[in-house]
């Protein structure tokens, strides 16, 4: 399978059926104009074809229509403004734990921790569904709140490499922003449907008054003085037009939806560099009794988030947000016989060492900085939202492997996760941590002395783990109530500002951990995108560019050089260099960038990401930089694509 043609091909008709949607609403829009118009002729001359196009009429009905499909689709939007947990949840989801003694569930964790730490955001939460088919989904706005479902069925009847091939699927959905893409079509369907519905609303309305006998009058009307017969027959339109206008929407989502499941198919297969991992999945799911059924009555809801379809009424069928299971398993395996009886094949197998264990070309103790510092990686880092390799994903499993299993089991509890965070605030300078001690032991003894054993546990690490902690930490962060967020964020703070002086570390650690809980938290809001053009926040990216030639320079003539660079990869010849970058201007400077479109943030971090590598090497302080100006700037970060 040429993977990469895949993708562009799913991408290339993707794109030409989402002109083909908005046009759609925009004739089903004009369509309710015409409709309008010839009702108000009807009722000024009793004839319902207008000799003259009322242009004004016209314009402010398609306007009025627009913005009722425009506001019905907010109205979806905002249902699920939680994100991803609320779809679990009303599939009958139940959230997975690191604490769980079932085996088959931690092999799931593990796949999944492995695609994120790959990827170099915080692992998804996972909820399990018990229905008997093989089936998953992945759901939510963005990767900081999106969340992973799996079948029972799934977990009983694939093995590894099958199930990594499905949750490769399900992440691909998550990078290549399908859900939000599902979402808003969904919407604007809704709005479609809505306006049907008023419709059906005003009929039967009339009905249950018995004004609609009057209808039957009508023919005594010849000048369309009776407001009764207009308004019935408006309602007649609304209702017919509303059920062909959702009859299309719902066809064209469904192959759009069809599209991005082949790009997300093609994705697993970059993914894990194993077709026969997702092809044999796709197998079993045809030769499962229950196939890929999903009980829940809000299946037919969210049947396109699904890893397949979900639904078995023909009705549905014909809509299938899914391609047939026997298209999807040719795409990958050209060779299939047509027979759902999975392959026996062997998994590709990483290289050999002295010691037989699995590793990546770097082993478990190799520093993440000497690893970036290579040539060969230099400038792969730059890749950046990014699907991970399958070199990433051996890599992702030997580091996850080198973590002591207490500190792992601790980063999936919500309160020994936040002893892990506190405890790598505190600070290697004597009388800052001296302080710090002091503040904890008021705040509470029984928390200083958890820390305390924390530290003990996590002292020997490498630093390069640290990062693996946080990230692992924050699903489990998620699950505290809001007023222990409230106290452990105080606590976070306070901290940082012990000696009055922020780090880069600890302004990284901030952004990391806080940026995502904040939302999830409601104490901010994800920005929205005002930015088209990057001369708007040239002043913004002056002040962040500043600090990161600051880490990296404290010569005059590198810090020109830089500058000049900068200028001419971002064409911005009027960008400039400031000497006193404070903690709150570099807040604010973010808090406007986050509002740039995505195109223009990911050229920011490449610039970033090449710029903090510009010395030749990457230390420990550029990577946490890294990760943070990532989660600031809601663009997920693949770790190190390994030339093969």
């Amino acid at each position: 399978m040429n993977f990469f043609d895949a993708q562009q091909q799913a991408k290339a008709s993707t794109l030409r059926l989402i002109i083909v949607f908005v046009l759609g609403v925009g004739g089903f829009a004009a369509s309710i104009s015409m409709l309008i118009l010839s009702i108000d002729h009807y009722l000024l001359t009793g004839k319902f074809i207008p000799k003259h196009f009322e242009e004004a009429l016209f314009i402010r009905s398609f306007i009025s229509v627009i913005f009722i499909v425009a506001m019905a689709s907010f109205f979806q939007y905002f249902l699920l403004k939680d994100g991803g947990k609320v779809v679990a949840l009303s599939l009958g989801g139940k959230l997975i734990t690191r604490l769980s003694q079932d085996k088959s569930q931690q092999v799931l964790l593990n796949v999944v921790e492995e695609m994120a730490i790959a990827s170099g955001i915080s692992p998804p939460s996972v909820y399990l569904l018990s229905d008997g088919g093989i089936n998953a989904f992945a759901a939510g706005f963005t990767y900081n709140d999106a969340v992973i479902g799996v079948t029972q069925g799934t977990l009983d009847q694939l093995n590894r490499e099958e199930l990594q091939g499905v949750i490769a699927h399900e992440f691909s959905h998550i990078f290549n922003g399908d859900m939000r893409l599902n979402l808003h079509l969904s919407g604007l369907v809704y709005g479609i449907v809505f306006i049907g519905a008023i419709g059906r609303f005003i009929i039967e309305a009339l009905h249950d008054s018995h004004m609609d006998r009057y209808v039957s009058r009508s023919s005594d009307n010849k000048k369309g003085e009776n407001p009764i017969v207009a308004l019935y027959l408006l309602a007649l339109g609304l209702m017919i037009l509303g059920w062909i206008g959702t009859f299309f929407g719902e066809w064209i989502k469904s192959m759009i939806s069809r599209q991005r499941e082949y790009l997300a198919d093609a994705s697993a297969v970059q993914y894990t560099r194993y077709p026969q991992g997702i092809a044999n999945a796709l197998i079993k799911i045809g030769a499962a009794s229950e196939g890929s059924s999903i009980r829940s009555s809000a299946g037919g809801t969210y049947a396109h988030l699904f890893f397949a379809d979900g639904i078995t009424n023909f009705w549905d069928h014909f809509f299938s947000t899914h391609p047939r299971l026997e298209d999807r398993i040719r795409r990958i395996d050209p060779s299939w016989n047509g027979k759902f009886i999975p392959r026996e094949e062997k998994s590709p197998k990483p290289p050999k060492s002295s010691d037989n264990t699995v590793q990546s070309q770097f082993s478990p103790s190799t520093d993440l900085a000497s690893v970036l510092s290579s040539p060969m990686v230099i400038e792969t880092l730059s890749r950046i939202a990014q699907q991970p390799g399958n070199q990433n994903l051996k890599y992702a499993r030997t580091r996850l492997e080198a973590l002591p299993d207490s500190l792992h089991i601790m980063s999936a509890n919500a309160l020994s996760a936040q002893w892990i965070i506190l405890t790598l605030l505190l600070s290697a300078e004597n009388i800052t941590l001296l302080k710090q001690e002091k503040y904890l032991k008021n705040s509470s003894p029984m928390l200083y002395k958890n820390i305390e054993t924390t530290y003990t546990k996590m002292h020997d690490l490498p630093r390069s783990a640290h990062l693996d902690l946080i990230n692992l930490s924050i699903p489990s962060l998620k699950m505290m109530s809001e007023q222990q967020y409230t106290a452990f964020r105080q606590i976070v703070i306070d901290l940082i500002e012990m000696d009055q002086v922020v780090s880069i570390w600890e302004w990284s650690l901030h952004a990391i951990v806080l940026t995502p809980l904040d939302r999830e938290f409601g104490f901010s809001k994800p920005p929205r995108e005002r930015y088209k053009k990057i001369e708007q926040i040239q002043e913004p990216l002056s002040v962040v560019f500043s600090l990161l030639i600051q880490t990296q320079f404290g010569n005059e003539k590198r810090i020109n050089e830089s500058i000049e660079a900068l200028k001419t990869a971002l064409v911005l010849p009027t960008l400039t260099y400031h000497r006193d970058v404070s903690i709150d201007s570099l807040n604010k400077a973010f808090n406007e960038i986050q509002c740039s479109s995505y195109a223009i943030r990911t050229l920011v971090l490449e610039q970033a990401i090449h710029l903090l590598g510009s010395d030749g090497t990457h230390f420990d302080d550029d990577i946490e930089m890294i990760h943070a100006l990532g989660s600031l700037l809601l663009i997920p970060i693949s770790s190190i694509e390994i030339p093969e």
